[in-house]
This record gives structure tokens, C-alpha cells and sequence, in this order.
């Protein structure tokens, strides 16, 4: 049994069958098909049901897709560990990071993470829910994560780093536009875009309104943040949304030009923006690494939005 041969193994798996797994691996599918059949050859049994509809693990194909994974996590330490050997920062670091960290506070440090060490090799997995990623993470499928007001988790070590303002969002023609701040009873019965409360920000909002005693109608409700923004920009309604998707409105607002209005709410609204690591396993060099620049950049962060404050 070869490791290519698991790989294209979990890649079939994992992407649901023979034709989305070529485009991962970047071979064709006579050439897939073939390190499986190989594979089942070895292993003197079969390892999938090919129907036409597709493919389906078989019992044997399940036991070797569970017993692959601890396979693939032991190569990878065994490579962190020969690469640190080198006493350089080299490796992998497998992130999983919500969609507005993603879009903007993780470029600066990947930026600074290719200048300064450039053997290292960072997987982000992003996406909108943090309990998705939270879960990746607890699978051992990432090795930190940056996400939203996280669920607690006594395996998990929790590290705030940032505290991201959620301010109130409306259009132009909107009787609220341009105010710098507007108090939450003044919130009361607007048509509002809504996130959805499945999401910790939406959960963070709703909580936050029932604290106030203040009840909204909901137009519509989603769990994309850029789809709400989008919504509230052709006049649908008003938003709750973290300021880390508000960089451009802001940045307008200095100018004079903003179409969207962007004001603080009262009593303060705010997510907290989340690291969280393993509690008990050590972090391989380059994990390390990373996290240290991810702190300094949350540090630096805090101090424009300081400056914004005032």
C-alpha cells in the first residue's frame, strides 16, 4: 500500500467520487481509476459500490477511510519534525478561519508570514459558520483556528483577539442615515435584513436585542453577511453588521462619500474575534510562528480601530 494511493483514495471520498477528485489531484480519471484498482488489488477486496449514480464506501473502504486519516497525521508530524530539525521555520500550518477574517484581517499576515518565512506552507479552510470549523479543528483537520464568539470547549483554549464592533447599517434615503450613533429603542420595529441567529454573530445580535427589550421585524434572514450588506445597499432594509465588513464604508464616510450609512449602536455592540488552539498538544514551530504574527497583527488592528474610536 502506497501513500499516493490513499491519497487518491481520500480525495475520492472525500469529494464524492472518481470526476471531482481528478480536478483535486490534477490527473485524469483512467489514471485515478487505475491507483484504485491498485489499491483494491492489494487489498484483496473492494473498497467502493460503483453504481451509476456514483460511488459508496463499502464496509472495508470505511474502516481504511477512518485508520487513512491517522496515517496522513502521522506523516505530517514526521515531516514538521525533520523540517525543524533544520532549526529554521518550515512546514505546514492548516487554518481554519471565518469568511471577514478571511477576506480582511488574514492577508496582512499571510503577506507577513511569505516574507519572513517562506518555507512555510498555510491551508485555510474559511468558510461563514464558526461550529463548522470548530468542528474541522476537533477532528484534527486544522491546527488553530480564528472564528466568532467560539462555543466553549474545555479540550479547546479560547484567546480573544480582537473585539469587532457590529454598528447599524442603513441606505442613503433611510431616515437614520448619517447619524453617528443610534440608541437600540430607536431600532424598534425597522424592516431589518437579518443574520441568521444559527450563525454566533446572528446568535450575538439576537441576544443583544433581547437585552435591550427591543423587537425588529424581519424581512429576511441569511447566513451571508456579504448577501445582507448587498440587500441593505438596494434599500431592502436595515443591518446589524460587524465593522469588519464595513472597512469601505468607513473609509467613504471620511470622504463624504459613503452611500451606506455606518453608525455606532448604544449601549456597544461587539463580536469577539476568537483564537483558538488545542489546550493540551504542543504547536509544531511553524504553527507557533504563525500565531505569534497573527497576535502582533491583532495588536496593531486594535490600534486603528482605537484611533477610529476617537
Amino acid at each position: 500500500m502506497e501513500l499516493h494511493q490513499l491519497k487518491c483514495f481520500r480525495a475520492v471520498v472525500e469529494d464524492g467520487g472518481f470526476k471531482r477528485a481528478t480536478s483535486r489531484l490534477h490527473v485524469t480519471q483512467p489514471a485515478l481509476s487505475y491507483q484504485i484498482k491498485q489499491l483494491e488489488q492489494e487489498l484483496d477486496i473492494s473498497l467502493f459500490d460503483r453504481r451509476p449514480g456514483g460511488v459508496s464506501l463499502t464496509e472495508a473502504g470505511r474502516i481504511l477511510f477512518q485508520h487513512s486519516e491517522g496515517i496522513f497525521e502521522s506523516v505530517r508530524r514526521a515531516e514538521s519534525a525533520v523540517h525543524e530539525l533544520g532549526g529554521g521555520v518550515a512546514g505546514e500550518v492548516r487554518l481554519g478561519v471565518i469568511n471577514s477574517v478571511g477576506l480582511y484581517f488574514l492577508p496582512q499576515v499571510l503577506g507577513s508570514m511569505r516574507v519572513n518565512y517562506p518555507e512555510t506552507h498555510t491551508t485555510i479552510l474559511c468558510r461563514r459558520d464558526s461550529n463548522v470549523i470548530l468542528d474541522e479543528l476537533l477532528h484534527n483537520h486544522l491546527d488553530l483556528a480564528i472564528v466568532s464568539d467560539p462555543r466553549a470547549d474545555r479540550r479547546m483554549r479560547h484567546e480573544t483577539l480582537l473585539e469587532d464592533p457590529i454598528s447599524f447599517v442603513c441606505g442613503r434615503k433611510h431616515p437614520l442615515h448619517g447619524r453617528a450613533k443610534v440608541r437600540s429603542t430607536e431600532l424598534k420595529d425597522l424592516q431589518f435584513i437579518s443574520i441568521s441567529p444559527e450563525l454566533p454573530t446572528g446568535a450575538v445580535i439576537q441576544k443583544y436585542l433581547a437585552r435591550c427589550g427591543v423587537s425588529v421585524h424581519s424581512t429576511v434572514s441569511s447566513d451571508n453577511l456579504e448577501l445582507v450588506r448587498k440587500m441593505v445597499e438596494v434599500g431592502l432594509g436595515v443591518a446589524l453588521l460587524p465593522n469588519m465588513f464595513l472597512e469601505d464604508v468607513i473609509g467613504e464616510k471620511r470622504k463624504g462619500e459613503s452611500g451606506l450609512s455606518h453608525s455606532a449602536v448604544d449601549p456597544p455592540l461587539v463580536r469577539k474575534i476568537c483564537l483558538v488552539t488545542w489546550r493540551q498538544s504542543s504547536m509544531s514551530r511553524a504553527v507557533s510562528t504563525f500565531v505569534a504574527e497573527v497576535r502582533r497583527h491583532a495588536c496593531e488592528w486594535r490600534d486603528c480601530m482605537g484611533s477610529e474610536a476617537e
